[in-house]
């Protein structure tokens, strides 16, 4: 049980990392590119609200079809990746 708590805990704490990662990363193509959140949501057929959830970590969810949109839209690459971690 202890040792599922524990990975329970890793599985978590990378999960915000992640999504820390994402949405600093989709601010900057969205600063980078010149455009408000309001801009990018009206390109993003969303609300602002949204824009403004997803740019912070503790309020994202993101699926994969979310993200390609961004990735079109901003004019960049999705990449996703899974990596080895030290144990």
């Amino acid at each position: 049980a202890e040792q599922n708590q524990k990975l329970s805990y890793r599985a978590e704490y990378a999960a915000l990392e992640c999504s820390a990662s994402i949405a600093k990363q989709i601010r900057v193509m969205r600063l980078r590119r010149g455009l408000s959140q309001q801009e990018l949501a009206e390109k993003m057929e969303t609300k602002q609200s949204q824009i403004s959830r997803m740019e912070n970590p503790l309020e994202a969810r993101y699926t994969l079809q979310t993200l390609a949109k961004f990735a079109d839209v901003l004019g960049c690459k999705l990449n996703v990746t899974l990596q080895e971690t030290v144990k």
